[in-house]
């Protein structure tokens, strides 16, 4: 949340002021088709990309009338190593001593 939603929230509104004294302003923030659809193992980002929508959508009302456009780019999920071990990571933080309880 810190990054994907607060980090996003703090850049636009620190820049609020310089965007409506722009000529031609446009705000373009990430998200991710996990914003829709979560997918297993990724609540916390998924939950993150979904308030960058929110966020996105309550801007693209509010600016409207200043002339400031709000667009949100959506990748869809790609392919990569981060859940390849996940198991084995799971199971090394329990080992470890971790406050998390196994369910």
């Amino acid at each position: 949340m810190d990054v994907n939603f607060h980090g996003t929230v703090g850049m636009t509104l620190a820049h609020m002021d310089l965007l409506r004294r722009a000529k031609a302003a446009r705000i373009v923030n990430v998200a991710s088709v996990a914003g829709f659809v979560a997918a297993p193992l990724m609540g916390t980002y998924a939950c993150s990309k979904h308030a960058v929508e929110a966020f996105s959508d309550v801007l693209r009302i509010e600016l409207r009338e200043v002339g400031i456009p709000v667009i949100v780019i959506e990748p869809t999920f790609h392919q990569t190593n981060l859940l390849a071990n996940m198991d084995q990571i799971i199971e090394n933080t329990f080992k470890n001593g971790s406050h998390l309880h196994r369910p």
